[in-house]
């Protein structure tokens, strides 16, 4: 339990008054109770002779004690560090918050003294980290790993953060016998690290990860445990593997001593097929002379068994380069499969030939491919400079385990040291925790219980990914934050111990934005699903023609190339030559359009895009152009100039020359004379290419500030980022950019680039993601047909598969040449600090403006399900108002921009404020009733309009804020009619002391037409506690005596609400009264499946109204559950009904977004409309005026519907 010290210390005296220095006041405490270390940090540099350590004092509890001068460590500007002494320490480390009291004068900056002070120490778990060499990027994991719990801890009580020490070296024992003694309780580090703690005798707690460890069972020590596979794991895949590949006799080649006859049992146990006896070498044969023993082997199983499919087993990867070698030349040695049991260094020569001859594969540990690990490699990959290895990311989830494991030990901080604490907390955490690696939940002996193994073969002389064994089976859980960047998360299940077979593509980066491009990549699978059964292959150095000739050796028949237009010119020309097919992302130019060649473009030529220049230049008026363009852009204005009327003039520069200013005075000149022959509104700047922007930058302060300014490229956005005041004044500037879905599941799928990279992100890196998911289906497809990657089956599926799988660029379908067939057209304009799209080119319809809506649901945090999908409702209401709109031939659509409000009222705000600042004021959320009352007079001071799909929230007064749902008196009459139905005469209330609970339990009270009713009261900020729970059965018992009728209980709570129902299964009173509950904002309280809540509840007859739709909409429930990979909820279809009322309302004013006149009319046009809810006719408050409510109760175990209430009729029906 938290002490919580509200009393300060009796302190005398006062500041001192006419100091001319300000006081020095301590902003923060750490104490790492581990180490016995307290530090101070003040807001001004200390005099090192002003300290007085009797004058500062530590407290817990009851506990107060000054600090002695021998417990001075150190000074250093701003902080001081303590030694703690063993008592204060003890003392300390028996509460579970601690605070650090100053006295007037403990110390001085300037000559002076600080006031009084009181501060609650911020506790820090320290987790050791032992890194080998070479080990950086496992040690960048667990620093994000670090970096992210310190995130989620921000603002907890009582503070806490989380800390790494490392030590690095060659010797693991070394280093763990250092972080034993600077007092770690728990350390992470190879697998090695297991036996090491068993050499030293510690009592440390460790976590194996990132290296396998021998077979030794971490049983041995309960303080031990692995999140990484031991050596027998990897054995196992090999064997499955081998089945798979129908091997029907295994020559195991081992090493004569005790652990290569253990492997040799673990093969006869394990094996599906024969097993031969195999070769068993010595430590003074030669790698000749084991391959020529495997040899006759061979030969002599050959002879004896003609067609027999021999597989043969290296079973020690320190070794097994050095047989290849030697088995290279023997013809005989070719004929059989060849595996082994982890990878090695493949060098140039001929058993690196051999390997990929003989289809030499082995099982390798890595982490499963999710946006998490997409995420963290991007993040990896600048931190220590290089892409993580796959066996790395497992360093993340231990680290997150062994500070959580602590964190989560409750009570006093000397808890987070107890071992079997931890031993239980870890058990614990390691069975649900979404990790990087995949699936982490532990068997009896502190082992993974089914770790999953990558196939990695050779091919052209690399290790490329081509199965995975015991793949984890997952489902999607929400979405979480990873530092500032959300990503989906899932739950892990054990995988089937199977072999799934994985389709390689390439991707090729130069030149062009390599960490985007290839977090894009990864993200884009993730996104699709088909993450674990594809993979991809990154080439990103050396020439062009080389490194498709990588990928040609490696078998690899499709390449995405992320590249500009010589390096695509080059790899379309090798793929011609050599039958691979190239999917390009950000090449433009005509010249590269070609029917029936093998390259496939996911980008549209330069000459659609000289076309919305030109119109976009008439319709501003302008007569006369300076085009700024990088030397490689040449095509690109060509197109402009023939296009357009007016005057035009040209200056090139160098894209490989950063010196640039004598060139912007050149610009200005040019421009200067351009607005003197068309006046300064008819004169019109483009900029193309990246470098355009830093000339410009420079030039602009010699420009009039009404010469409007044009981005032309595909990366126009790119030097924009931010760039609002890098140009002087304030000019129009407008990009012209390839269009992108502003639809919200494409903001999801994009954030994380968008939160690592800036945003809006390029339309070329967006492609990129698209291109993945392109290729992915692709190859997926043709492998039903089993003939590998044949470029004739990839020339002609792809263009099938890319109209259907376009997500962040809307449409994917490809013209005859290839390329994007869309000649749609964003275009941007610099709004204050950012980016705003409020108008777009399309040939059919030429410019139209674009009226973008806010969606503010939680997208991260425990409502993430809901609003995730609430996105794709509301997408698909927008979606199919803009096909009419399109189709009526009306000059705008709409857009949606999502912000992330995490259910959380203060996040809320600051949504609010983000889409104000991007100037929208027309809002669909926030769907939960606390955020939108919280935010209504942030609403109301940014003018905005407000449409909740499921607040129901009670309110009694116009705005313009609208609730589509009937509030708190829907949901009252519901229940009132239901405690009818069930005859229930004595009605007993437990709610909780907040407005909404008082307001609900004052309205069932009133509504309730039984004999009475009985209010039992709570914080709400806690679960009821078992005195008020002994309360209400006495209650219940009493007025059961009076057999006066049936008793009901109302739990007008919603948090708590599994917690109270497993409770009231443990009084017999209780339970023989009938339960029911309340929703919130059309969410039902949780129960899980199974769990003791829901039979609790089923035991009680628990019953709960919720607003429902009184429409079922197939095609909504498919799209939603397949987009969002979550089951509807009503909530879906509250918001579905809210996105085409407030669209059908704009469309009365011709696409206005004016909110005053919106929130004026939305009430008449709500009228006459009919949703999936039903009649969405609004009340003087602007609330749902009727609805239809679904009684839901827990029959089997599961949430289900029974009955049907409707508030316009006051009726109860049953469920067909």
């Amino acid at each position: 339990m938290r002490i919580l010290v509200l009393a300060v210390l009796a302190l005398a005296g006062g500041a001192l008054a006419g100091a001319a220095h300000a006081q020095p006041h301590m902003e923060s405490a750490d104490l790492d109770p581990s180490a016995g270390l307290l530090t101070l940090v003040f807001d001004s540099p200390l005099d090192v002779h002003g300290i007085y350590t009797n004058r500062i004092h530590v407290q817990a509890g009851e506990y107060s004690a000054p600090l002695t001068p021998g417990e001075f460590v150190s000074v250093k500007s701003d902080r001081i560090m303590f030694g703690l002494n063993e008592e204060n320490l003890a003392a300390l480390r028996e509460a579970e918050s601690v605070w650090v009291g100053l006295a007037e004068g403990a110390v001085t900056s300037a000559d002076v003294p600080n006031a009084p002070q009181l501060l609650e120490t911020r506790t820090f778990i320290r987790v050791g980290v032992v890194a080998p060499p070479g080990g950086g990027d496992m040690v960048a994991m667990a620093r994000l790993a670090v970096e992210h719990l310190n995130d989620h801890l921000a603002g907890a009580v009582p503070p806490r953060a989380v800390d790494i020490v490392v030590r690095e070296g060659d010797d693991v024992l070394v280093s763990l016998l250092e972080l034993d003694e600077a007092g770690i309780d728990v350390a992470v580090g190879p697998g090695e690290i297991l036996g090491a703690k068993r050499a030293a005798g510690s009592g440390m707690l460790v976590v194996a990860c990132c290296i396998p460890y021998g077979n030794e069972s971490p049983l041995v020590d309960p303080n031990s445990f692995a999140l990484v596979p031991d050596e027998s794991d990897a054995l196992s895949a090999v064997l499955s593997l081998m089945g798979q590949r129908e091997v029907n006799r295994i020559i195991p080649v081992y090493v004569n001593d005790a652990a290569g006859g253990a492997k040799m049992d673990q093969i006869r146990a394990e094996a599906r097929s024969a097993v031969d006896a195999g070769v068993a070498y010595g430590p003074d044969e030669s790698p000749d002379q084991v391959a020529l023993r495997v040899s006759n082997v061979v030969v002599e199983n050959l002879l004896a068994s003609p067609g027999v499919r021999l597989g043969v087993l290296l079973t020690d990867p320190a070794d097994a380069p050095a047989i290849l070698e030697a088995a290279a030349p023997d013809v005989a040695l070719g004929i059989p499969q060849w595996f082994g049991v982890y990878t090695h260094r493949l060098a140039d020569g001929p058993g690196t030939e051999f390997a990929g001859e003989v289809g030499y594969s082995v099982p390798v540990y890595g982490a499963h491919p999710s946006p998490l690990t997409a995420v963290l490699g991007a993040k990896a990959l600048e931190m220590a400079g290089e892409w993580p290895s796959p066996d790395s990311y497992s360093a993340y989830d231990a680290v997150y385990v062994a500070a959580l494991a602590q964190l989560d030990s409750g009570g006093s901080l000397g808890a987070a040291a107890d071992p079997a604490v931890l031993q239980r907390e870890i058990r614990a955490l390691t069975g649900q925790m979404y990790g990087a690696s995949g699936y982490l939940g532990l068997d009896a002996w502190g082992e993974l219980e089914s770790p999953a193994h990558d196939i990695m073969s050779v091919r052209g002389g690399q290790w490329v990914k081509t199965a995975v064994h015991n793949m984890p089976v997952y489902e999607r859980t929400g979405i979480i934050e990873v530092g500032e960047v959300p990503v989906e998360s899932y739950r892990y299940g054990p995988g089937h111990g199977l072999v799934a077979d994985v389709e390689p593509f390439g991707l090729l980066v130069h030149g062009y934005d390599a960490g985007p491009a290839i977090s894009a990549v990864r993200l884009g699978l993730a996104a699709d699903g088909t993450a674990p059964s594809t993979e991809v292959v990154v080439q990103d150095s050396g020439p062009i023609q080389t490194m498709m000739g990588r990928f040609a050796d490696m078998g690899m028949g499709l390449v995405v190339v992320h590249a500009g237009e010589d390096a695509t010119a080059q790899a379309a020309e090798y793929a011609d030559a050599n039958g691979l097919i190239v999917l390009g992302t950000a090449s433009t130019s005509d010249a590269l359009a070609k029917s029936g060649d093998s390259l496939f473009r996911l980008a549209t030529p330069d000459s659609r895009l000289a076309e919305a220049v030109v119109h976009t230049l008439e319709r501003d008026g302008v007569s006369g152009v300076v085009v700024l363009h990088g030397s490689g852009h040449a095509a690109l204005l060509d197109s402009i100039a023939a296009g357009f009327a007016g005057e035009v003039e040209s200056i090139e520069y160098d894209e490989a020359d950063a010196q640039h200013a004598t060139l912007a005075h050149q610009v200005a000149g040019v421009v200067w004379g351009m607005a003197g022959r068309h006046g300064e509104s008819g004169t019109g700047i483009i900029l193309i290419g990246g470098a355009a922007a830093d000339i410009m930058a420079s030039a602009s302060y010699a420009i009039q500030d009404d010469v409007r300014w044009y981005g032309a490229s595909g990366d126009a956005l790119r030097f924009g980022l931010g760039g609002a005041e890098r140009l002087a004044g304030n000019a129009p500037f407008v990009a012209v950019v390839q269009s992108t879905s502003d639809g919200g599941p494409a903001q999801l799928v994009s954030a994380p680039l968008a939160s690592m990279y800036g945003s809006p992100v390029p339309a070329a890196t967006l492609g990129a993601m698209d291109a993945a998911r392109v290729a992915s289906q692709t190859l997926l497809s043709i492998s039903e047909f089993g003939s590998g990657q044949d470029p004739a089956l990839i020339r002609a599926v792809l263009p099938g598969v890319a109209a259907g799988a376009g997500l962040v660029l809307d449409d994917t379908t490809l013209d005859a040449n290839g390329d994007l067939a869309s000649a749609s057209y964003d275009l941007w304009r610099l709004h204050g600090e950012g980016w705003v799209r409020d108008a777009a080119y399309e040939p059919s319809r030429g410019h139209i403006a674009i009226a973008s809506l806010g969606v503010a649901v939680p997208v991260t945090g425990d409502q993430a399900r809901y609003g995730v999908a609430h996105v794709h409702a509301a997408h698909r209401a927008i979606s199919i108002h803009n096909e009419w709109l399109a189709e009526a031939g009306e000059p705008w659509r709409l857009a949606t921009v999502v912000v992330d409000t995490a259910a959380d009222p203060t996040r809320t705000a600051g949504a609010l404020a983000s889409l104000n600042g991007s100037g929208i004021g027309l809002v669909l959320g926030p769907p939960d009733g606390a955020s939108l009352e919280a935010v209504r007079p942030v609403a109301a001071e940014y003018g905005m309009m407000l449409l909740s799909c499921c607040s129901d929230w009670p309110r009694t007064y116009p705005d313009s804020i609208f609730q589509l749902s009937p509030g708190h008196g829907g949901q009252v009459e519901a229940l009132a009619a239901v405690m009818d139905l069930d005859g229930i005469r004595e009605l007993v209330i437990i709610y909780p002391d907040d407005t909404r609970g008082s307001e609900l339990a004052a309205n069932v009270s009133d509504a309730f037409t039984g004999a009475g009713t009985f209010l039992f009261v709570y914080d709400a900020g806690a679960p009821p506690d078992g005195t008020l729970l002994e309360e209400v059965a006495q209650r219940v018992a009493h007025l059961a005596d009076d057999r006066a009728g049936p008793v009901g209980v109302l739990m007008a709570g919603f948090e708590h609400t599994g917690m109270v129902l497993q409770a009231a299964g443990l009084h017999r009173s209780l339970e023989d009264a009938r339960w029911y509950g309340v929703s919130r904002d059309g969410m039902l309280p949780d129960m899980v499946p199974g769990s003791a809540a829901a039979i609790s509840a089923r035991n009680l007859g628990f019953t709960v109204a919720a607003h429902a739709a009184l429409t079922q909409a197939p095609g909504l429930e498919v799209y939603v559950r397949g987009a969002s990979g979550f089951e509807p909820h009503a909530g879906v279809y509250a918001m579905y009904d809210s996105a085409q009322l407030l669209a059908r309302t704009i469309a009365e004013t011709d696409g206005s977004t004016d909110a005053d006149l919106l929130a004026e009319l939305m009430p008449l046009v709500a009228a006459d409309q009919q949703g999936l809810i039903g009649e969405l006719a609004l009340d003087e408050n602007g609330d749902l005026a009727a609805g239809r409510y679904h009684i839901w109760a827990i029959p089997a175990g599961a949430w289900q519907v029974t009955l049907s209430y409707d508030t316009g009729r006051d009726s109860l029906e049953p469920i067909n």
